[in-house]
């Protein structure tokens, strides 16, 4: 539920506030890295560096989550 609020407010705040921080040229490379990251972070690193974690401790891997 904190997760699905916190989407809801913090997306579209990002997609407002880009194009008056950016330079009208930049853009477009500037969204295509915004999704690259979130693709890479969110669904590459993040599940491994949990991954590594529950071996580790499955209570740290817990209480991080």
């Amino acid at each position: 539920m904190l997760l699905g609020t916190s989407d809801a407010v913090v997306t579209p705040a990002i997609k407002a506030i880009t194009p008056e921080i950016v330079p009208g040229s930049l853009l477009p490379a500037t969204n295509s890295l915004r999704r690259l990251s979130n693709n890479l972070i969110g669904n590459m690193i993040g599940p491994a560096v949990g991954d590594v974690l529950a071996t580790c401790n499955t209570s740290l891997a817990m209480g991080v989550d």
